[in-house]
Formats: structure tokens, C-alpha cells, sequence
């Protein structure tokens, strides 16, 4: 009985594990550069930009996605409860409408606030844009083909980069950024898996979003994602269309990024997923499922924490046995395998030995009151 409950952990671990490994893996093989958009026309489509105190920067983002934009196409800056100049700044090149609600701070706010307005002519596509990023080009038209030839939402790779200069700590978490966003999203379809919406970059079809409430969650896109599967709409992923932004580069913003993404995260796992994944397996819903189990896998290093503690205390009871070390062995070979292929440009081998110190220095973010309210990221 004793034997049993200690192998519990990692018995409850292997499934998380599997997906992760599966997902990665399925995307180890590069892809090809995609060339520029093959198609003469696109449906109309609105750029929705929730933006809090963006002055500083939104203008780059702007002009960037004003030279995607057809004469048929609108921008609208939602300026959300802004302390600063951003919407007389953006107004220079876009609508702008201000909401002023400081009881009710977060983006889900912001963007129900800018649907609600965009609900007196509706576009046919709905994409949206965080204020603090860079478009590659034909980035929309990519998006909104996908969305529109699919009939189903569709999530831009989204990249995370270093500021500069970029501490070690920095470069580790743009690879895992990579990983999340980019490598697992491209395993997700290769595998024929849904996509995880990932806040900026999202492609929504109008149709689409008449029966959803957006919900204030520290991770909203992900609670967006997993509403629209479960209203038959599961999103698929974009690799073509690639969007840019940066880390916060002080410790402060770096902190409540991390926090506000993790926290949100498994709230999610707890408290939604479970529910999801029995819904789409009573309703034979395969998108949907994959979505809500793909929520189930833990963010990275609090997954490796855990199976590196699971695989252990067995072992210091010796209760040996071979297959204890497979998920560690499985998981280390994986994540070194997708480094060798697709991380080495950031993490040189001299580097590996602080992902280590990087894992360890998260504990107290695991181990803190999980954060309930939406806190604006410090950039400066």
C-alpha cells in the first residue's frame, strides 16, 4: 500500500509528460520560411489593440499594422484606464475610445469594451494586437486567410525576446517562451491538436464570438480559447504569421509577467480543465478535448520540479525499479533534444547550467497565495 502511494505522483505525472514530450518532438523537424501571401484579396477585418498606459511605444505598433491594413479595414485602440498620453497619441492613427472603469482592470475588460463598440458595424474577422508589438510582414493577411478559409479562430506565432543587453536569466526564459508558444503550438497541429490562444495575434471570426463572454482571468486568452471550443469554435495555429515583443527588463515587470501568466494558468488546470475535458469527451468533441488536456501539462518548470521530485522519493525509499526513471529520462532527452535543434542560437552549452538556478529561483512563485487581480506590467 505504501509502494503504491509513493508511485502515485509520478503515475498522475506521466500522461502531462507524454503530451509535452509528444508535442515537442512532433516538432523538431523544421519547417520552411513561408512566402509572401499568395492571395489577391482578403475578407475586411477589424484590428482591435487593448492598450494600458502604452504612450511610449504604441505608435511603432501602429504604423506597423497600418501598412497591413486595406482601405475596407478598421484599427480601434481601446486606451484602458490610461494615466498617460496613449490615446491622444494614437489617435494620430487609429479610432481611439477610452474606458474608464478603474474598479474593473484587466484586458478581458478591454477588449469586451472594444467588441461591444465594433458590434455597430461588425467586421468579419476580429484580430487582436497587444500595443507593445512588431508585425512580420503580411502577418494579418496570413491570419485572416487562415481564419477565414477555416471558418475557425487562428494564434500568430507570438515571440518573446530578450531586452537588451539580456541577462542569462533573460535568454532562458525567451527558449522557454519558444518552446511554449511557437514549438508546442506547431507539435499541437502537427499532431492535428487545437491551438492555445496566446493574448496577442488572435484572428477571430465575428460569427464566432456571439455566444462568448469574456471572462476576467489573469489568463484570458486561455480561457478564451477553451469557450470558443467548447462552442465548436477550437482555434488552429498560424505559423506563417509572426508577431514580436519584449520581456519586461526589470526584475518588478519580469516578476508580475511570469506571475500573472503561471497563476492564471493553473487556476485553469484546477479549476476548468478537468470540466472541459469530461464535456468534450461526452460531447465526442476531439478539438475541444485536446485543448482542455493540453491545459493539463503544467507550466514547464514547475512540471520538471515535479517529476523530478516524484522520481525521487521512491528512490530514497528504494523502492527501485527501472520504468521510476522513464518520465525523467523521457522529459531530459526531449527538452535536450529541442534545444539542440531549436535553442542553441540562445542557450550556447556553457549557458545550460543556469536553466538549474533559473527552475530553482521560481519556487517562491509556486509556493506564494496565487494572485487574483490583474497588475499592469513595469516596463521601465
Amino acid at each position: 500500500m505504501i509502494s503504491a502511494l509513493l508511485h502515485l505522483p509520478l503515475l498522475l505525472l506521466a500522461l502531462p509528460t507524454l503530451l509535452l514530450c509528444a508535442q515537442l518532438l512532433a516538432a523538431l523537424p523544421h519547417r520552411r520560411a513561408a512566402h509572401p501571401s499568395p492571395w489577391p484579396s482578403r475578407p475586411p477585418l477589424a484590428v482591435l489593440v487593448p492598450a494600458h498606459n502604452e504612450a511610449a511605444g504604441i505608435t511603432v505598433t501602429l504604423a506597423a499594422i497600418q501598412r497591413q491594413l486595406t482601405p475596407a479595414d478598421q484599427l480601434l485602440v481601446v486606451a484602458d484606464n490610461c494615466d498617460d498620453h496613449t490615446a491622444a497619441v494614437a489617435a494620430a492613427s487609429a479610432t481611439v475610445i477610452e474606458r474608464r472603469a478603474p474598479q474593473l482592470r484587466g484586458k478581458a475588460h478591454a477588449l469586451a469594451f472594444g467588441l461591444q463598440w465594433l458590434a455597430q458595424h461588425p467586421p468579419a474577422i476580429v484580430i487582436c494586437i497587444d500595443a507593445d508589438c512588431a508585425l512580420d510582414q503580411h502577418a494579418l493577411d496570413w491570419l485572416a486567410h487562415r481564419c477565414a478559409s477555416s471558418g475557425r479562430p487562428a494564434q500568430a506565432r507570438y515571440l518573446m525576446h530578450s531586452p537588451v543587453p539580456a541577462t542569462p536569466q533573460h535568454l532562458i526564459a525567451e527558449f522557454a517562451w519558444r518552446l511554449k508558444n511557437c514549438l508546442r503550438a506547431l507539435g499541437r497541429e502537427r499532431l492535428g491538436m487545437a491551438c492555445q490562444l496566446t493574448g496577442s495575434g488572435m484572428a477571430l471570426p465575428w460569427s464566432a464570438l456571439q455566444n462568448i463572454v469574456l471572462e476576467n482571468h489573469l489568463a484570458e486568452d486561455l480561457a478564451l480559447g477553451l469557450a470558443l471550443a467548447a462552442q465548436g469554435h477550437a482555434p488552429l495555429y498560424c505559423h506563417e504569421a509572426v508577431l514580436h515583443s519584449t520581456f519586461a527588463s526589470n526584475a518588478e515587470g519580469a516578476g508580475a509577467q511570469r506571475t500573472r501568466w503561471e497563476h492564471g494558468h493553473l487556476h485553469l488546470l484546477r479549476h476548468h480543465a478537468p470540466r472541459h475535458l469530461l464535456d468534450a469527451l461526452r460531447r465526442r468533441n476531439w478539438r475541444h478535448a485536446s485543448l482542455a488536456l493540453d491545459l493539463c501539462v503544467p507550466p514547464l518548470s514547475l512540471l520538471i520540479m515535479l517529476v523530478a521530485l516524484a522520481t525521487a522519493i521512491p528512490l530514497l525509499a528504494w523502492l527501485i525499479k527501472p520504468w521510476l526513471l522513464l518520465p525523467c529520462a523521457m522529459l531530459a532527452v526531449t527538452l535536450l533534444a529541442t534545444w539542440a535543434v531549436h535553442g542553441r542560437d540562445l542557450l550556447p552549452l556553457r549557458r545550460l547550467g543556469g536553466v538549474v538556478t533559473y527552475i530553482l529561483a521560481k519556487i517562491p512563485l509556486y509556493l506564494r497565495r496565487r494572485q487574483r487581480d490583474w497588475i499592469a506590467t513595469k516596463r521601465d
